[in-house]
């Protein structure tokens, strides 16, 4: 088995501590124990705890955006007529496996939007830029529906996803997606 590059296993363990107990409670020394990393190894990475942050964030949402564009592209190789609005419960979907997975603690952009709260930190702005990127990906799937206003539709629909998410991490709510989808498909249907 070939061993992980220091940098990745330091990220990946990093990511999960910060996922389990957020930015701000998360400190280096944790992060160096539990990765077995020295300080002059981390820092040679990441200069600052920020700069990892950042790094995770961004790592995050390339691997989230890979995995959903390549699970619509197979529904929509799998059926070419299908509409590619059609493609959008995907992305509930794809949620729903990700609350379920055990690994659930919240949506980490929104944590760093709430922890970091200056319009001008790097690190909230990537975090709203990256909700904007969901909400770009949804707007592109939904060119060919009737509705009048795609932006509107696109808004509501990344809406109702964050809420989704939300109402599974704050009331524990194992059927939030589910709901979700129920309103997605209402939405979807209305020209």
């Amino acid at each position: 088995m070939k061993k992980q590059p220091r940098k990745d296993h330091l990220l990946d363990v990093a990511s999960a501590l910060f996922n389990q107990y957020g930015f701000h409670q998360t400190g280096i020394d944790l992060i160096m124990k539990q990765s077995g990393v020295s300080k002059t190894t981390m820092y040679k990475y990441f200069k600052t705890k920020e700069d990892l942050i950042l790094e995770i964030l961004k790592r995050r949402s390339a691997t989230l955006q890979e995995a959903l564009m390549s699970r619509i592209k197979t529904a929509q190789d799998e059926n070419p007529d299908r509409p590619a609005y059609a493609s959008i419960p995907i992305i509930f979907d794809a949620t729903e496996e990700w609350i379920k997975s055990g690994e659930f603690y919240g949506c980490n952009f929104v944590r760093a939007a709430s922890e970091y709260t200056q319009n001008d930190d790097p690190i909230r702005a990537y975090a709203v830029q990256h909700k904007a990127n969901i909400q770009a990906f949804v707007l592109s799937l939904l060119a060919d529906h009737p509705c009048s206003n795609h932006d509107d539709l696109a808004g509501q629909i990344v809406l109702l996803l964050d809420g989704a998410v939300v109402s599974a991490q704050v009331r524990n709510d194992a059927n939030a997606v589910q709901k979700a989808k129920a309103i997605l498909s209402i939405l979807l249907a209305a020209p």
